[in-house]
C-alpha cells in the first residue's frame, strides 16, 4: 500500500509545477548554498517578495523557500538556502550543482511585504531570503533584522553574499527575545515580522504580551517546527 501510495504521489507531482536549471551555485558560508535558478516556468509566474516556492527533492517531498531576487522578464530567481540538518531537503541541496534541473512549485503567498515603513524582521538562518527579499525591494529602507544562529559567523558571512545587515546575530533564544523586546519599545510604529522557528515565535510573542506589547501589529509565519517535519 505505501508503494502504491508513493507511486500515486509522484504521478500526481509529475503534472504540478515547472521546471528550471541550476545556471549559478556558490557556498557563501558553511551550511548555506547560494542558488541561481532559470527557465521559461520563471518568467510565466508572477512572484511578490516574501512569496515562497517549493523544491521537490528525489523522496518527493516540497520543501519551501523564499526567493529574494525574482526577474520575471528574464525568467531568473534566487535563492539562499541554509541547510544546517539531514533532512531531505537538506540532502537534496547540498547534492545540487550547475546544470541541473529541479521541479518547482508556486509561487505562493507566505509573509505580505506590503508596508508603508520598514520592518523588525525576527528570526533564525531561514528567514535570510525574506530580509532580502525585503531590502531589494525597498533599498531606501532597510529592515531591523534580528537573529538566532546555530552558527552566528556562519550566518553573518551569508548575510553579507546577499546585502542583510543584522542588527543582532546571537545563539541563544533568550537573548533574541529581549534585543526583540527593546527593537519594539524603541521603534512602536515599524511593524513586526516574526518568522522561522515556531517555537521562537511563541516565546516573543509570549514575552510581548507580558511586556504590554501585544497591541503592536505584527505578521507571523512559521517556516519550521521543532516537532513537526516540513511546515513550510
Amino acid at each position: 500500500m505505501t508503494s502504491l501510495l508513493g507511486r500515486v504521489k509522484s504521478a500526481g507531482l509529475d503534472r504540478l509545477g515547472f521546471r528550471a536549471s541550476v545556471v549559478a551555485l556558490r557556498a557563501p558560508a558553511p551550511g548555506f548554498r547560494l542558488i541561481t535558478l532559470a527557465g521559461s516556468g520563471l518568467a510565466k509566474h508572477l512572484w511578490h517578495a516574501g512569496d515562497r516556492i517549493s523544491l521537490r527533492t528525489p523522496e518527493d517531498e516540497l520543501r519551501s523557500y523564499t526567493p529574494f531576487d525574482w526577474d520575471q522578464k528574464e525568467g531568473r530567481a534566487r535563492l539562499l538556502i541554509v541547510g544546517l540538518g539531514s533532512g531531505p531537503g537538506t540532502r537534496f541541496v547540498h547534492g545540487l550543482a550547475v546544470g541541473d534541473e529541479v521541479q518547482l512549485l508556486g509561487p505562493k503567498r507566505s509573509v505580505n511585504l506590503d508596508l508603508e515603513r520598514a520592518p523588525i524582521i525576527v528570526g533564525d538562518e531561514t528567514i535570510l531570503g525574506l530580509c532580502a527579499a525585503w531590502s531589494n525591494a525597498h533599498p531606501d529602507s532597510p529592515p531591523i533584522v534580528l537573529l538566532e544562529a546555530i552558527d552566528v559567523a556562519a550566518c553573518q558571512a551569508a548575510t553579507l553574499a546577499i546585502g542583510v545587515a543584522p542588527q543582532v546575530a546571537v545563539r541563544d533564544r533568550a537573548s533574541l527575545v529581549a534585543a526583540t523586546v527593546e527593537a519594539v519599545q524603541a521603534n512602536p510604529a515599524a511593524p513586526l515580522i516574526l518568522s522561522g522557528r515556531a517555537q521562537t515565535i511563541a516565546a516573543i510573542r509570549r514575552t510581548l504580551k507580558h511586556a504590554g506589547l501585544s497591541d503592536h501589529p505584527v505578521k507571523t509565519r512559521a517556516y519550521w517546527d521543532e516537532n513537526r517535519a516540513g511546515l513550510d
